[in-house]
Parts: structure tokens; C-alpha cells; sequence
């Protein structure tokens, strides 16, 4: 049964993860994936079921994000949100793997760093379908920043996600950026070309938003998944960034607090029985 909690940060389950209560404090978490399946369940006057099983695929297929009602949102993180993976349980190394720089508004050089670390520590949160840490809560009505991309093939499909992580003397949001579509075939015949022009565009996006809100960046981080449809399967793209509250046990003592201290690794140690 659930536990009411006065902290928003904090769900009322002890394993799940929770649709955040708080419109200004909530915990974030970037997802890329992408999945494909054979066509199952077209027929002669839509696609739409066999579209929806790929989106479902894709929800689940890096980590799992799946039985949730996602509410479409805008793509702002606010000074009291906290971002999974870097302001929280921050892998190691996390800003070692810049990709490229890029000139913001006021002159300075914002890194670009890869966001699969923080991909990958927002798997270790949910964990994955075979093998769930604290996932959202089934049925939960959640947030959530989004762009997807869902096709019959033969198609190449993409998606990405871009945050554009606040500077600390900075009174703006956080930046999110989602883009999926259709790979032009010029493009999907060169995928890591294909893969860099699109992150480059993230990249320049979101300090293109930041200039129009004078918001400066100190990192920002990019990533990035595709895959290949074939003749008689349906695939989906996906970006998607939750905003949601964290499972009571995810949570040491000392709250949210004590979570900014800890590292990832750290963190896995801490949960573990």
C-alpha cells in the first residue's frame, strides 16, 4: 500500500517511482531507444495497432518506462528539479566524453558531452522489463517531454535528446530538446555521419532556445538511437524525459540531500539488499 509523503521528491511506494505531484520539484531522467517487430496487426484501413505495438516496444526496449500515462509537457527542467544522473547519482566520468563544442550567446564555449551515461543511469533507476529496479508506477499518470518517430518499413528511423544543463549563477530551466523522423536515405547510408549531424542540431537548438530566453549553459549533454525497418516490420524512435518522483527505497536517509552526495555507483551499492 501506498505511504503518503510530504516530500515531493519522494513517492508513496516503496519500489515505484511516481508521475511527479509538484509542478516546480520533481526528479528527471533522459531515455533514447528504439525497437522494431514484424507487422501483425494491419489491415486494409490502418497501420495504427501495429504503431502503437512498436511505440510500446520502444518505451521498454533501453529501460523500462512502460504502463504509463504519459501527459505531454514543454521541455523545461526549473532550478528545483533535479536531473538523474547528473545532479543526482552522478556516474563517474560523466564529463570525459565531450563530443564537440559550441559558442553560446554570451561568448562562452559550451562542451557537448555524451548523454548516454545518463541514459544508462536512468536504466539503473528503472531498471529494465526482465529485470525492474523501481519503475513508474503502473498506471501513473506522468509528465513527460516526448517526440517519436513510428513507421511500416522499409524505413531508418531516429530519435534524440538533448538537456542543456544550466549554469549554477543562472536563473533560467534547464533545456530539453527531443527530435525523431525518417533518416533520408542519403543519410541512413553513412549512420555515424548521420548520427552527428543530428546531434550537432540538438546541440545548436537548444542554445538557440537559450539565447531567446537568455539562459546560459555550463554542459550540455546529447544522445542518440535508430534502427533499421525492414520490409514487413513496424518500428518506433523515441525520446522521452519523465518528471517524476523517486521510490522511497531508491531514496537514502538524509533525503534528497543526502542523494546529491552520492555517486552512482554508490548509490547501486545502497540499494542493493
Amino acid at each position: 500500500m501506498p505511504v503518503p509523503s510530504v516530500d515531493p521528491y519522494v513517492s508513496p511506494y516503496e519500489e515505484y517511482c511516481q508521475g511527479a505531484r509538484d509542478p516546480n520539484r520533481y526528479v528527471i531522467a533522459m531515455n533514447v531507444s528504439a525497437a522494431k517487430t514484424k507487422r501483425r496487426f494491419g489491415h486494409g484501413g490502418s497501420d495504427g495497432l501495429d504503431l502503437i505495438n512498436a511505440f510500446d516496444l520502444a518505451e521498454i526496449d533501453s529501460m523500462y518506462m512502460g504502463q504509463i500515462n504519459m501527459i505531454e509537457v514543454s521541455s523545461f527542467c526549473g532550478p528545483d528539479g533535479f536531473v538523474w544522473g547528473s545532479d543526482l547519482a552522478a556516474p563517474s566520468g560523466l564529463f570525459d566524453c565531450k563530443l564537440f563544442g559550441l559558442r553560446q550567446w554570451d561568448g562562452r564555449e559550451v562542451p557537448v558531452c555524451d548523454g548516454t551515461p545518463l541514459v544508462n543511469a536512468a536504466r539503473s533507476l528503472f531498471g529494465t522489463v526482465d529485470a525492474r529496479r523501481f519503475p513508474l508506477a503502473p498506471g501513473s499518470h506522468c509528465a513527460t517531454a516526448h517526440k517519436s518517430a513510428t513507421a511500416v518499413g522499409p524505413a531508418v528511423l531516429f530519435a534524440a535528446c538533448g538537456m542543456g544543463i544550466r549554469a549554477a549563477e543562472s536563473s533560467g530551466a534547464t533545456i530539453l530538446m527531443e527530435d525523431a523522423g525518417t533518416l533520408s536515405p542519403e543519410m541512413a547510408a553513412d549512420p555515424a555521419a548521420a548520427k552527428d549531424a543530428v546531434l550537432r542540431a540538438v546541440g545548436e537548438s537548444i542554445l538557440a532556445v537559450a539565447e531567446n530566453q537568455r539562459i546560459a549553459c555550463r554542459h550540455i549533454f546529447v544522445a542518440y538511437a535508430s534502427v533499421a525497418v525492414g520490409e514487413g516490420e513496424v518500428g518506433c524512435a523515441l525520446s522521452m524525459v519523465p518528471y517524476f518522483s523517486l521510490a522511497r527505497r531508491a531514496v537514502p536517509k538524509g533525503g534528497i540531500d543526502a542523494l546529491k552526495t552520492l555517486d552512482l555507483a554508490s548509490w547501486e551499492r545502497s540499494v542493493t539488499p
